[in-house]
């Protein structure tokens, strides 16, 4: 390693994103800080995008080509891809800050314990990114800390209120990344949520830097692999929220941890219900193995809201279904 100048991998995984991968490689190559590689990997793309993409190739620019097996699967190719000190993770459609990556090693100095996150961007295809600025509320979820546990249980929830951290966001050191193991590819919603998980635990500390962003975007018709609600996905956001709630509990066999995850999967038990019943109902056993009280719960409308905390949220969810399926104007909801 040079401790001078680290060279910095940045693995973009990339499917059918024609439109935006060369605004996305070209925000990396604009960096400010030069010493980068950019590890891309097609994952069976069908429209232009590989092509796109082989356009870049230089000695800072590698493509790499696999059948379609998903997001995490051209992740753990581009880590066997990389020589890099440290490692940016990139969603092909998202952007970086032009010194981002500069400014979290800075911060830093050189550290191969130590995790740098800096705030996120959230804009809609078609908007302008770099004239929004990010939501204030997520700065109560990015402190500076050794104790990687409770930053993760504030981060899922522990008040009641979580938060999330992208996958942009985070700068972690190779020795990191080494120690926290591949990404899950049994996974597809909430694969970086586990992933990271990992990589916290096994950090030494969480640096945050709040003068630069990354940059995700959004779309309007809710084709965001986050927010997908088939029973692939549920299952997915199931077996993500179980594995980190046991990455925990092996660091630290905690009541409070037991009760956040509880939390968490009587909300998604609730969100599956009466859509997906058979899980629902498999969730809500997890759930009620420690949840001390029904946490409130925000269903949709005041109304809808007072039923599910008030009468019955089965009742509500059933109602809210309904409403979707045949377009019915109930007044409660």
């Amino acid at each position: 390693m040079n401790k001078l100048q680290p060279l910095v991998s940045i693995i973009i995984p990339v499917y059918n994103l024609e439109n935006y991968i060369a605004e996305t490689i070209n925000s990396v190559l604009n960096q400010t800080w030069k010493n980068i590689e950019i590890i891309i990997v097609d994952d069976g793309s069908k429209d232009q995008t590989l092509a796109i993409a082989k356009k870049f190739e230089c000695n800072k620019v590698k493509v790499f080509h696999q059948k379609n097996r998903g997001a995490s699967a051209a992740r753990n190719l581009g880590l066997k891809k990389i020589s890099g000190d440290y490692i940016q993770y990139l969603d092909a459609d998202d952007l970086l800050s032009t010194d981002k990556i500069e400014s979290q090693l800075n911060a830093l100095k050189g550290s191969q314990n130590k995790v740098a996150i800096c705030p996120t961007v959230y804009f809609n295809d078609g908007e302008n990114p770099f004239k929004k600025k990010p939501d204030l509320r997520d700065s109560l979820f990015q402190y500076e800390t050794k104790n990687t546990v409770d930053f993760l249980l504030n981060l899922y929830g522990v008040n009641g209120n979580g938060s999330m951290i992208t996958i942009h966001s985070w700068l972690t050191p190779i020795s990191v990344i080494k120690k926290a193991g591949p990404w899950n590819e049994q996974i597809s919603v909430d694969d970086d949520g586990e992933y990271f998980c990992r990589v916290a635990l096994n950090a030494d500390e969480i640096v945050p830097i709040n003068n630069v962003y990354n940059y995700y975007r959004k779309y309007k018709d809710g084709t965001n692999l986050a927010s997908q609600k088939s029973i692939k996905a549920m299952e997915s956001i199931f077996n993500g929220l179980t594995l980190k709630e046991q990455h925990l509990l092996a660091v630290k066999n905690e009541d409070k941890i037991k009760e956040t995850f509880a939390l968490a999967y009587f909300k998604l038990a609730v969100s599956c219900y009466p859509q997906y019943k058979f899980l629902s109902k498999k969730i809500l056993k997890n759930a009620l193995l420690n949840l001390k009280k029904q946490p409130y719960l925000y269903i949709g409308s005041k109304t809808a809201d007072f039923i599910a905390n008030h009468i019955n949220w089965k009742l509500a969810r059933k109602l809210q279904t309904l409403k979707e399926k045949i377009g019915l104007r109930i007044f409660i909801l």
